[in-house]
């Protein structure tokens, strides 16, 4: 026996007191780690893969599945794959076989849920997580894992959704369009009405997709507003419209509401989407009704002025020149009669124009005049107009200019175009002093044909140009000689003008006279315009 010396003999000890330290230090580790494998909900595990069984189970195994760490331990584990549901059975299978054929150099852990029976015949789910212990030559040795209750939130799940199932089921046959957002505001879910009324798909409207149906007048403000309203947690509650890929319009009325989870954060928004086309089809119908009527009111309010004052005034001064002049020649003073006769007949020319403008103006009111568009010369009719009311233009020495000497073929309606040009030619005779001057020219282009009546009158008012082709609004004032008007003409040239599709225009000022310009659109590719060309070549 060799002897040590103190020196070795005091390392000894040391060295046991060491080993005695660290081994009761491990003891309490162990004691603590059992401790809180007792506590913990969750079973820890580890199974030995060469003999195949477990070495170890935590005793929280008799909550989860109603057995002791003992018994469950004594099972074979293909007892144990026996007591997983079946519908489970093959995925689990699967997924075991891909854990231990993972790489060894990737050291990765799984996680699995499936159900598995408890030991009073109900089946519980559960959550596995596992990983893998290796040998020091790198082959698996253990299999080691913990079990979680996931039974009460599957249970929630499967709640949530059959309740998403129905409410999914309720809105694809709601008559109302039906969508969800997060809490971004961006869509998650949209139902077939929704759809429909977008004429969108259901991939195309998730996100921020749902703008695009929007209407290009609205798409700016709805969706600004909408996003804004989100942030701020604000109401929700708007008219706009969509616009589908096939150019329908769908007037809506959009409400939200956020929705929140069972902490009471907002997790997303509910909207609906109730289609109000027909309500605003009305509204727009009513509108133009009140339109009408309050354009049928004036037309009766001026029908009636013109009748009672107009028609009456000129009446009474033909009478009573009359009476005058019947008076003059039986008393055989001869020297007024010229006088009176032309007083006479001009107010008769007036009033025959007056008649003549109301009679087209009721007719053309009451639907009674039928549009008659055909191809005719515009040249011939003028000079047809400029015969008949030159008798005027000389008793106030006014000089008419058209010198047109091309045919200028128009396709209109003829008599409607006789109205138009004896109107405007008139009233500028009308408001023309003596000596003044009427230009009247013509151009045609490809699309359309333009007239001018250009005359060296007084004038119109920059406030009074706005009335002049209103019926409830109608401006009149005196001729030069005092001639009467009712501002009817004019309305009439307008209302002409209109049934073609074409368009009149005034420019004027005090003083210098007025122009006013027509322009009247032409068929193209039609045989009209085929007839024209071969008349003009």
């Amino acid at each position: 026996m060799v002897k040590k010396t103190p020196q070795e003999l005091q390392e000894r000890i040391d060295y046991l007191e060491s080993k005695l330290t660290h081994k009761e230090q491990d003891e309490k580790y162990i004691n603590k780690l059992k401790q809180l494998l007792k506590t913990s909900l969750d079973t820890f595990y580890s199974r030995n893969l060469k003999t195949n069984r477990y070495d170890y189970i935590s005793d929280s195994m008799i909550d989860i599945l109603g057995y002791s760490s003992i018994e469950f331990s004594k099972l074979p584990v293909e007892e144990v794959f026996k007591i997983i549901h079946p519908e489970d059975k093959i995925r689990v299978q699967d997924f075991f076989n891909d854990f231990l054929n993972h790489p060894i150099d990737e050291d990765a852990k799984f996680n699995l849920e499936y159900r598995i029976k408890h030991k009073n015949g109900e089946y519980r789910w559960v959550s596995e997580n596992i990983s893998m212990l290796r040998d020091l030559n790198g082959i698996p040795s253990n299999l080691i894992g913990n079990l979680r209750d996931i039974t009460k939130k599957k249970k929630v799940e499967l709640t949530l959704q059959e309740s998403e199932e129905k409410f999914r089921k309720f809105t694809q046959s709601s008559p109302v369009g039906i969508y969800t957002t997060d809490k971004n505001g961006d869509c998650t879910y949209a139902n077939e009405r929704w759809l429909q009324m977008t004429g969108l798909k259901i991939e195309e409207a998730l996100g921020q997709g749902w703008v695009s149906a929007l209407h290009p007048e609205d798409k700016i403000t709805i969706s600004e507003n909408w996003y804004k309203a989100v942030q701020s947690k604000g109401k929700w509650g708007y008219e706009y419209r969509f616009l589908n890929k096939e150019g329908k319009i769908t007037w809506i009325y959009g409400m939200a509401v956020e929705f929140n989870n069972i902490d009471g954060n907002t997790i997303g928004y509910l909207g609906t989407n109730i289609d109000i086309t027909e309500i605003k089809n009305t509204q727009i119908q009513l509108k133009n009704s009140e339109t009408k009527l309050k354009e049928i009111n004036a037309t009766k309010d001026k029908f009636f002025s013109i009748i009672a004052h107009d028609l009456k005034t000129p009446f009474g001064s033909i009478i009573g020149f009359s009476e005058l002049l019947v008076k003059e020649i039986n008393n055989n003073r001869f020297n007024k009669i010229i006088s009176f006769s032309n007083i006479i007949l001009q107010e008769a020319r007036n009033t025959l124009d007056l008649l003549t403008n109301l009679l087209e103006w009721s007719r053309s009111q009451t639907g009674k005049i039928k549009f008659k568009p055909e191809l005719f010369n515009l040249t011939e009719l003028i000079i047809n107009v400029i015969d008949l009311v030159e008798v005027s233009a000389k008793q106030k020495s006014i000089h008419i200019d058209f010198a047109i000497n091309t045919k200028v073929m128009i396709f209109a309606d003829k008599n409607m175009m006789y109205t138009v040009f004896r109107n405007l030619i008139s009233n500028s005779i009308k408001f023309t002093p003596e000596k003044g001057a009427i230009s009247v020219k013509l151009a045609k282009t490809k699309k359309s044909v333009q007239a001018s009546v250009h005359d060296t009158g007084i004038g119109i008012s920059e406030s009074n140009l706005q009335n002049l082709f209103r019926i409830s609004d109608t401006y009149t004032s005196l001729g030069t000689n005092n001639e009467k008007g009712s501002g009817l003409g004019l309305i009439l040239c307008k209302d002409f003008i209109n049934k073609h599709k074409g368009k009149i225009q005034v420019e004027s000022q005090l003083g210098k006279g007025s122009k006013f310009i027509v322009e009247v659109p032409q068929i193209q590719n039609s045989t009209e315009e085929m007839l024209y060309s071969n008349i003009n070549n």
